[in-house]
C-alpha cells in the first residue's frame, strides 16, 4: 500500500475520524461490484469476536446517512445478526469517515482487493476502475510514474497479470464479459480469446457451448485453442479458394461437446462421413508428389499453422489434429476432383 501512502490516502492514526454509527444509517454503495452473497462464515466470526472489530469506511451523503466504501459484507452480516436477535450483538459499528469523492472511489477498490479471493470478472472490473482513477490522479499530480506500476501496486498483483487484465478489458467482446461473470471463462481463457479478431470471438460465442462438466468451471484452454485454430484454418481456406477460383471446401468444425470429467476434457474434430465403396479418385499433384495424400510441404504448413494458433495443445493432440485435417482434405479432393 506504499503507493497510497505516497498519494496521501492512508492517513495517520491521529488524523482519522472514527465514529460508532447505527448500521441502519449505512447504505450500500451502487459502485460496489464485489460479491456480498455469502456472509455466514463472517457472521460466525463476528459473534465469536463480540461484534465488528475492524473499522468500516463510509462517506456522508444526506439526511444523516452514510454510504459504505469498505465493509459491505460486515454491514450485511451485522444487519442479519440484528434481525436474528443474536445475543450480545449491538447495532453500532466503528466507521472511518471519508469525505473526498475520488478518494472514496479508490478506497472502495483498494480495501476490497485483498480481503478475499476474487473471481475473474471482479479482477478485470477492478482494473477498469483503477485505470480510470489512475488517469485522474496523474492529471491532478498525485500520481507519478508508470500507470501500470501504480495499478499493480493498488491491486496487490504482478505486472504480468495486470497486462492480461488490460488486454481483456480493452479487447474482449463485451458480451463475453457475462462468461467471465458466470465462470465460463477464467483469466487465462479470456486472455486467449481476447487476442483473436472480433469476428472470431463472435463465432466463438455463437458456437462454443460448455459441457456439463464445464458448466461448473471454465471452458478448457484446449477447446479454445482448437476452436480458433479451426477458425483460422477455415478463413485461410476461403481466401485460397477465392484466389484460385476453386470451390470452397466444407468448413472444419469441432465435434459437439460431450460430457467428460474435467481431467479428460479436450476438443475433438468431427469425424468425416465416408461413403460406401466408390471409384478411386483421380491422382492429385501437390508438393512435387503424385498421389491422394497431400505432400510433405502441405503437412508442414498445417503443422506450423496449428502450432501458431494452438499453443496449449500437446504434441499428440497436434499430430491427431493434423491427420484429421489431411483426411478431410483428401475427402474434399475426392468429391471435387474425382
Amino acid at each position: 500500500m506504499s503507493i497510497l501512502s505516497d498519494m496521501g490516502l492512508v492517513p495517520k492514526e491521529k488524523q482519522r475520524k472514527i465514529e460508532y454509527l447505527d448500521v441502519d444509517l449505512l447504505d450500500e454503495n451502487p459502485d460496489n461490484f464485489y460479491d456480498t452473497s455469502n456472509v455466514e462464515t463472517l457472521k460466525a466470526a463476528i459473534v465469536t469476536a463480540g461484534g465488528v472489530r475492524q473499522n468500516l469506511i463510509v462517506q456522508p451523503t444526506s439526511n444523516g446517512r452514510y454510504q459504505i466504501i469498505s465493509g459491505h459484507r460486515r454491514c450485511k452480516a451485522m444487519k442479519e445478526l440484528i434481525k436474528e436477535h443474536v445475543v450480545g450483538i449491538e447495532n453500532k459499528v466503528p466507521c472511518e469517515i471519508e469525505t473526498d469523492d475520488m478518494n472514496a472511489q479508490l478506497l472502495l477498490i483498494t480495501t476490497n482487493s485483498s480481503t478475499r479471493k476474487l473471481n475473474a470478472w471482479e479482477r478485470v472490473e477492478q482494473y477498469r476502475r483503477l485505470e480510470s482513477l489512475a488517469k485522474y490522479y496523474q492529471k491532478t499530480g498525485k500520481l507519478s510514474g508508470r500507470r501500470r506500476d501504480a495499478i499493480a501496486d493498488m491491486m496487490n498483483d504482478n505486472h504480468t497479470n495486470v497486462a492480461r487484465y488490460q488486454a481483456i478489458a480493452n479487447n474482449l467482446l463485451p458480451s463475453l464479459n457475462e462468461w467471465l461473470k458466470d465462470g465460463r471463462l477464467g483469466i487465462s481463457a479470456a486472455y486467449e480469446v481476447c487476442k483473436e479478431p472480433i469476428e472470431a470471438q463472435q463465432q466463438f460465442e455463437k458456437e462454443v457451448t460448455p459441457t456439463e462438466a464445464e458448466k461448473t468451471g471454465s471452458i478448457s484452454l484446449t477447446r479454445i485453442s482448437t476452436f480458433f485454430a479451426l477458425w483460422h484454418w477455415n478463413q485461410d481456406a476461403k481466401a485460397c479458394a477465392s484466389a484460385s477460383g476453386q470451390p470452397e471446401s466444407p468448413p472444419l468444425k469441432e465435434k459437439p461437446a460431450e460430457d467428460k470429467p474435467a481431467a479428460v476434457k479436450s476438443a475433438e474434430l468431427e469425424q468425416p462421413i465416408v461413403e460406401p465403396a466408390r471409384a478411386e479418385p483421380v491422382a492429385v499433384q501437390h508438393g512435387g508428389q503424385i498421389g491422394k495424400t497431400p505432400g510433405p510441404s502441405l503437412e508442414d504448413d498445417i503443422r506450423r499453422a496449428i502450432k501458431r494458433h494452438c499453443k496449449h495443445l500437446s504434441a499428440d493432440d497436434i499430430e491427431n489434429l493434423i491427420h484429421m485435417i489431411i483426411e478431410k482434405i483428401d475427402i474434399w479432393r475426392d468429391e471435387n476432383e474425382g
